[in-house]
């Protein structure tokens, strides 16, 4: 079936991405390709979550360029000071961004700190830099001004996803109660083993956002309740009937619970778990601190191999070692080969237009199309599963600063191939550092959210009616779905066979204990 708001979303992306290149070409601002990668950085699934990290990206730029004019003009003279400053700020910045929830927006600060400061080991102009560093906030405004307009015109808030996952949901139960065969079985086990974490995400964000209130609120978490406890029957092969008692659990005919009823207020444990847990665990063994020591330690290699190389077309590098720093060792591993085969594919697209389309280019309208053109497979892949979105960020970045930070639609073989060879080596001693200085393992991550599944099973048995049971039945697959993930990077961490193994047989007994924790529940009310 086809995915249309994936192919939707990445065609907003691709638009989004021509129009920065159009309004940064106009204004003749700098690093036109990091204003267009930043809209497809920044873009989240959601429209109201977009349009509070596009908020945040430009507060963040105003706020990392004054501080940046505050430390040029302390250390400007001084490189023994200056230096220092720079891995200081690298540190703090990948500190915040592993302990605390500023993520992106952290790593984004002192990424533009460290790249400022950079600059005046060739630039023996400070008054020149500091006058660039006002136009440098264009940079970020422009395209997350336009991120934040098409969120709020086009985007697809929380409330409207939930519906489209309720709808989908409904119908799938609605197939399997009226085939009964394998295949309408299988789709409602793919569809609970797979949209759990989804459905529990969006709906607790439209909550926090306000989209959700009183009998509207009460109503999706009876949908929740209801359609995970009916998918799991319809998974385990005992689809139920079209009956009245069925219909209220879907919440079709009851009224929705107040917006007060306890049954709202006093959610399951395990299912907060689960949701402050949902945008993935340390490592095992590693904290913020260790994490920022070792990101720092690669961003240093990487600026040591730009100053001793001296090829200012490199100094992709330290962006490259700000971006992809890593956790686990899997998790190393298997983003370092996305990224540098999404930067080999970049490399060869960036190639093919360099040659055979930026030469026939006319104007900024032609290099608008070709963006919209070029980004819209790599937004294709970037907004997909995690296993390969890392292909499509690189891809996209690699081939817009090989053809977009030049006046216009010129041909640079140099630059280009400087860019490119930039990014390959900031990966590679990213991959390096995280491997050899205490690799972290992600199986101890994976235990606990196992663990989290056990007990939201556990929480599903014992529940007093079939509403709490549903939603801790929701909480042990989203729960399940997350270790799913964390196992499929534990596979390229070296010497875990045994313990993938484990932790893989534990993983099925649990999807076992989920597929049928409703139907026992269910003959035991029967009973």
């Amino acid at each position: 079936m086809t995915d249309r708001p994936r192919i939707r979303r990445s065609l907003l992306i691709a638009l989004g991405c021509g129009l920065v290149v159009i309004l940064s070409k106009s204004l003749t601002l700098p690093e036109t390709a990091l204003s267009a990668y930043l809209v497809l950085f920044a873009a989240r699934s959601e429209a109201v979550e977009t349009m509070a990290v596009s908020a945040g990206l430009i507060l963040a730029a105003i706020a990392a360029i004054f501080l940046a004019i505050m430390l040029v003009m302390a250390t400007a003279g001084s490189p023994v000071l200056r230096v220092p400053v720079m891995f200081a700020v690298a540190f703090g910045a990948m500190y915040l961004a592993r302990a605390t929830p500023a993520g992106i927006v952290a790593a984004t600060i002192g990424m533009a700190i460290f790249e400022v400061l950079s600059i005046l080991d060739y630039l023996a102009y400070p008054d020149l830099l500091l006058r660039g560093l006002f136009w440098l906030v264009t940079v970020v405004v422009v395209p997350m001004g336009v991120l934040f307009l098409g969120a709020a015109l086009f985007g697809r808030t929380a409330r409207r996803q939930l519906s489209g996952l309720f709808a989908t949901r409904l119908d799938a139960i609605g197939q399997a109660m009226v085939r009964r065969d394998a295949a309408a079985f299988t789709a409602c086990r793919t569809l609970l083993l797979s949209d759990a974490a989804d459905l529990l995400r969006l709906r607790q964000l439209a909550d926090r956002t306000g989209q959700l209130h009183g009998r509207m609120r009460g109503r999706a978490v009876a949908l929740e309740a209801g359609t995970t406890r009916l998918l799991a029957d319809c998974a385990a092969g005992d689809p139920p009937r079209d009956t009245p008692a069925n219909r209220a659990a879907l919440a079709l005919d009851e009224p929705a619970p107040a917006e007060a009823d306890p049954r709202l207020v006093a959610l399951s444990d395990t299912e907060q778990q689960v949701t402050e847990d949902s945008s993935g665990s340390e490592a095992e063994g590693e904290g913020a601190g260790l994490f920022a020591i070792k990101a720092t330690l690669s961003i240093a290699i990487c600026y040591a191999i730009f100053l001793v190389l001296d090829w200012p077309a490199i100094h992709t590098i330290t962006i490259t070692a700000f971006l992809v720093c890593l956790g686990s060792t899997g998790e190393t591993l298997h983003k370092a080969a996305l990224r540098i085969g999404g930067c080999l594919i970049g490399a060869v697209i960036a190639g093919f237009c360099l040659f055979l389309v930026i030469p026939n280019l006319q104007g900024i309208g032609g290099l608008a199309l070709l963006t919209v053109l070029v980004t819209l497979p790599a937004a294709w892949l970037a907004t997909g599963p995690d296993r390969s979105a890392y292909a499509g960020l690189q891809i996209a970045l690699v081939v817009y600063l090989s053809i977009l930070n030049t006046p216009g639609p010129d041909v640079d073989f140099g630059i280009a191939w400087g860019r490119i060879v930039g990014i390959l080596l900031g990966n590679l001693v990213v991959a390096t550092v995280f491997l050899t200085i205490r690799p972290a393992s992600a199986a101890g991550a994976i235990a606990l959210t196992l663990d989290r599944t056990e007990a939201a099973l556990q929480s599903a048995r014992r529940a007093p009616d079939g509403f709490r049971a549903g939603l801790s039945l929701n909480a042990a697959a989203a729960a399940l779905q997350m270790a799913r993930d964390g196992l499929f990077a534990l596979r390229f961490e070296p010497g875990t066979a045994s313990r993938y193994s484990a932790l893989a047989s534990r993983a099925d007994m649990l999807q076992h204990g989920l597929l049928t924790a409703s139907r026992t529940d269910r003959d035991g009310e029967q009973r």
